[in-house]
């Protein structure tokens, strides 16, 4: 789907699934977690909250909803698997002051 500048989408119903952004810039956060997360072209992040997705457009922008892929299990995986990062740990982007800025926030954490 598409969103335009400041437009706003959300949803509960997209836990299990992976949004990803094709273009432009998303700000994604979620009902009860602290963390935000901007999402630039080609970057995926998993949606494991049970809370309300919102996502807002930074600029026009693009972005789906995609099926994660199934992990192959193998034995190094299951050997590193708990040193394992949270699975949007390696995408999360803090929003930046620019970004704050569009979003009316005074103090971004």
């Amino acid at each position: 789907f598409t969103l335009e500048e400041n437009q706003i989408a959300s949803t509960s119903e997209a836990r299990g699934l992976a949004i990803e952004c094709v273009k432009g810039s998303v700000w994604i956060t979620f009902e009860g977690l602290r963390e935000d997360y901007v999402l630039k072209p080609g970057e995926r992040m998993p949606i494991v909250s049970r809370g309300r997705l919102v996502v807002q457009g930074l600029v026009p922008s693009e972005v789906k909803f995609v099926a994660p892929p199934k992990p192959v299990e193998t034995a190094s995986a299951r050997a590193t698997s708990r040193n394992a990062m949270h699975p949007g740990e390696c995408l999360r982007t803090m929003v930046t002051r620019l970004s704050a800025a569009r979003l009316n926030i005074d103090n971004p954490i």
